[in-house]
């Protein structure tokens, strides 16, 4: 999949940017402004996956001023804090042209402000449901493709039960094949887990 010209400058995670929006101001699915995912029990986000459902009123400031924008635009955004479903999806209706929208750097800096959050928890998620499995791969050893598809995994709200011991094989063909044959397939369209395995085998580097 080619990446949008909003992607230069991020720093990881590809594959979980250009899954998570895209920077056509007439789709749904432009993501420089507050917007609704319409999936589970989202919440207001705003950028390439940035969901403030669960976020506090303080930690979704601090994080939008960090990436450069306005206190006053970050403000208006942190009031839709805690809602969910509907009730988000009113908030952004009512506020997305009068917040405006945040600029591309804007929205890669926060981009890459969260994801390594989002490694970090999928690592843990890995360590968790492969602890039972003798001879698993280390998260560290693990093909760096198969890594970028377990954050996305984890981005996404999934738990990673079968996920993750597929994984743990380190193999991408077996891996393919597990998305091929479980839920995940349902999301691929959107995601490009798959085509990215495949054009990332000869991928190295920790």
């Amino acid at each position: 999949m080619l990446a949008d010209t909003a992607s230069i400058g991020v720093n990881r995670g590809l594959l979980t940017f250009n899954a998570e929006g895209n920077n056509i101001r007439e789709s749904l699915f432009y993501s420089r402004v507050i917007h609704f995912p319409r999936m589970g029990i989202s919440g207001v986000t705003i950028g390439r996956g940035y969901d403030i459902g669960s976020r506090s009123q303080q930690e979704v400031f601090v994080d939008l001023t960090r990436a450069g924008i306005a206190p006053a635009q970050a403000q208006a955004i942190s009031l839709g804090v805690g809602l969910k479903g509907k009730q988000a999806d009113d908030f952004v209706k009512r506020n997305r042209n009068r917040i405006g929208e945040i600029t591309e750097q804007q929205q890669v800096n926060l981009f890459n402000s969260t994801y390594p959050v989002y490694e970090r928890r999928a690592e843990a998620v890995y360590n968790a449901k492969t602890a039972h499995i003798e001879g698993r791969a280390a998260w560290k050893d693990l093909h760096p493709a198969i890594r970028d598809v377990l954050v996305d995994v984890v981005y996404q709200g999934y738990k990673g039960v079968t996920t993750m011991p597929a994984a743990a094989k380190n193999d991408i063909d077996y891996f393919i094949q597990f998305i091929k044959s479980s839920e995940l397939i349902t999301d691929e369209k959107n995601r490009n887990r798959i085509e990215h395995l495949e054009l990332n085998r000869g991928r190295s580097g920790k």
